[in-house]
């Protein structure tokens, strides 16, 4: 039997929902439909890019990403940003952060081994501007990563 993974991005509203006194919650809320994300398979990640909604995803073929206009229609064909051939040993990719900053999009990613971990930058058309190596090989596991920015500076 075969599996099948499907990732669906969904516009949610967020309504505070107080459960007790002492607790503050959130509930996600869907607030339009579904739209099937076809580029990747797992770690899907929206960002706005004040044009689009740009979802990176990872696939068999690496980091892709695809924009979206506001009506969750596809806009333009998916951009492969990131494959095995730029990673050590061809390993795949394995998990991924993604933020829009400055006119850039920023993604953190790490690969299979969870010993590795790499820097990519792409201008707003999503074409690679740069890739750094950030850990090669090393004693510590590189998946599961944080990357946060305060407008101003990525962290």
């Amino acid at each position: 039997m075969r599996l099948s993974l499907h990732i669906f991005l969904c516009t949610l509203c967020l309504l505070p929902v107080a459960a007790s006194p002492d607790e503050h919650a959130v509930k996600l809320v869907p607030k339009g439909d579904l739209t099937r994300i076809k580029a990747g398979s797992v770690w899907c990640v929206p960002v706005w890019d004040g044009k689009h909604i740009v979802v990176s995803t990872e696939g068999r073929d690496g980091l892709i990403l695809q924009k979206y206009s506001k009506d969750m229609e596809e806009v333009g064909t998916p951009v492969i940003a990131a494959t095995t051939a730029d990673t050590r040993n061809r390993q795949h990719i394995a998990d991924h952060k993604h933020l829009f900053l400055d006119g850039y999009h920023y993604i953190v990613f790490s690969l299979s081994g969870a010993r590795d971990s790499y820097l990519l930058k792409l201008d707003k058309d999503l074409k690679r501007v740069k890739m750094a190596t950030i850990v090669s090989q090393g004693d510590f596991p590189t998946n599961d990563m944080f990357m946060t920015t305060d407008g101003a500076t990525l962290f």
